[in-house]
């Protein structure tokens, strides 16, 4: 990723030609992106289409916490959220689990 230092001309390395300007692009999280599921909506989805894959994961921005991701067919991947957009994260393994089997979910994937 490139660095954008505001009156500086970056280049490629060995090129010397100036880095294109979809490279210095900042990055944008998946939560600025809105990729996040609300939970209504993962049932919806899960009476309907359902998902292929359920993960359990590390929360990357706190490794206390964990969080779910949702993979749909369409190799869409969401965050679950509760209905007012907020990421669901919990220190409580066994509440997102409880949690997970209350949606309708039977199996899931555990990263410790």
């Amino acid at each position: 990723m490139a660095l954008v230092i505001p009156g500086i001309m970056l280049y490629w390395p060995k090129l010397r030609t100036p880095i294109p300007q979809h490279r210095t692009k900042p990055f944008i999280s998946s939560i600025e992106s809105k990729a996040i599921m609300k939970i209504s909506d993962a049932k919806t989805v899960l009476h309907n289409d359902g998902f292929d894959l359920i993960e359990i994961r590390r929360n990357p921005s706190d490794i206390e916490e964990y969080i779910v991701l949702l993979y749909t067919h369409e190799a869409k991947s969401f965050m679950l959220a509760y209905e007012n957009d907020t990421v669901l994260s919990s220190t409580d393994l066994g509440h997102i689990v409880l949690l997970l089997k209350e949606i309708g979910f039977n199996k899931a994937k555990i990263y410790f």
